[in-house]
């Protein structure tokens, strides 16, 4: 199993995702208040919603699309999409880096069930294991908003954004390098 690099990358790439989908969302209505003049939880909270609604349309939309565009291209444009969201949500922009940020759900909405196929398709009888794999990956959830929110408390939230940006990297590599990862 440690011989197929683009499972050992996969895993890589699964905890930096859950890592950056968990903290955007933690964060989600203190950025929401705090970039949008005059913003309140109940309005940051409406705004969440709306994300959410973009992640469902993002995966029905975008499986329909991977039947012209393999996944693993996909995943890349995606992830450098992500990069450049997180970005603008970093730069603190009043009402901008709202909308970035719901923007943001549609993009990551294939990317779990995307980089856990890619992971484990070449694992033969090693899936069911390599698969717990990418289950235990989900951990980075459970770190992430901690230093997150060591940022936040000591600078902005918007601030915080670096970490899921930095995350949407490593998807986004892991997408461009796939093939040469799988045929190695």
């Amino acid at each position: 199993m440690l011989e197929h690099r683009e499972f050992i990358f996969g895993v890589l790439a699964q905890f930096a995702y859950v890592a950056a989908q968990v903290g955007v969302g933690a964060f989600f209505i203190n950025l929401s208040i705090e970039c949008w003049p005059g913003g309140t939880a109940q309005q940051g909270a409406y705004f969440l919603s709306v994300a959410m609604l973009c992640l469902m349309i993002g995966r029905f939309v975008s499986t329909g699309i991977m039947t012209r565009v393999t996944p693993s291209k996909l995943l890349t444009i995606y992830g450098v999409i992500c990069v450049v969201l997180s970005g603008v949500v970093f730069a603190a922009l009043d009402y901008v880096s709202v909308i970035a940020l719901m923007a943001l759900f549609f993009f990551i909405s294939i990317m779990f069930p995307t980089i856990f196929a890619m992971g484990t398709k070449n694992l033969g009888a090693h899936k069911k294991l390599g698969s717990s794999y990418m289950i235990m990956a989900i951990v980075g959830g459970a770190i992430m908003p901690y230093f997150m929110g060591l940022i936040a408390d000591h600078s902005h939230t918007a601030a915080a954004y670096v970490l899921p940006l930095i995350c949407f990297v490593c998807v986004a590599l892991y997408g461009a390098l796939y093939e040469r990862l799988a045929r190695d």
